[in-house]
């Protein structure tokens, strides 16, 4: 009888160091579980404060606009130029000039305005092969793109407009050159034709400038 409790008690303690190993074994495993996630939120807080920093604006030095090269400034003053009681044109103010013959030019770095005064017996032809257009197209470098039509300057004004690109002089300085925009306004009056020849580089942004000097343009 004493055997048989001894046996049992025995055995008792043997299941009772077994459940105690298996709550032991089940306490770890619960607490390695619960601190595992800690990595994903540590990650998820670190992309937050990035994307937060991306986020924020980049402060930028505040002061005047700077116009790109060859745009003429919306600041620009004109001033009136005319040629032997023939005709009168406004022309920026500052360009340098230069006369050549029948053509006197007013330039500025790549940026420039000519006008070129001939008689005519005639009114000149809307075409590419007309005297005037081909005039101008002889006066540039590699020409391309070139296309001749009638638009109006004024609202009772309708003149030849020759649209074309072409390349500049090079730089003396930096020995490069640029493509310009081209736009030759063609007009004509009691036996005299003259030609407004305005370029600036191609992506500058002339078309207010342009069409203020275009319409500018007076017979006297």
């Amino acid at each position: 009888m004493k055997t048989t409790r001894l046996i049992l008690s025995v055995a008792q303690a043997g299941l009772l160091c077994v459940t105690l190993v298996a709550c032991s074994g089940k306490s770890s495993e619960t607490t390695t579980a619960s601190s595992a996630p800690a990595a994903p939120a540590t990650q998820a807080a670190m992309n937050n404060a990035q994307a937060t920093a991306a986020a924020q604006p980049t402060s930028r030095p505040t002061g005047s606009e700077n116009n790109p090269t060859g745009d003429i400034p919306d600041t620009q003053k004109y001033i009136g130029y005319s040629a032997t009681g023939v005709y009168r044109v406004e022309v920026p103010e500052g360009w340098a000039r230069s006369v050549n013959g029948n053509t006197v030019t007013f330039t500025n770095n790549r940026d420039g305005e000519a006008i070129t005064l001939v008689n005519a017996s005639a009114p000149p032809a809307v075409s590419l092969s007309s005297a005037p257009v081909k005039a101008v197209l002889a006066t540039a470098h590699v020409p391309s793109g070139a296309n001749v039509r009638i638009v109006p300057v004024t609202k009772t004004r309708r003149v030849i407009l020759l649209s074309f690109s072409s390349d500049s002089d090079v730089n003396a300085v930096t020995g490069t050159k640029a493509r310009l925009l081209n736009k030759a306004y063609v007009f004509y009056d009691k036996g005299h034709i003259a030609t407004l020849h305005l370029w600036a580089p191609i992506k500058s942004d002339n078309g207010d400038p342009w069409e203020h000097m275009a319409q500018s343009f007076k017979w006297l």
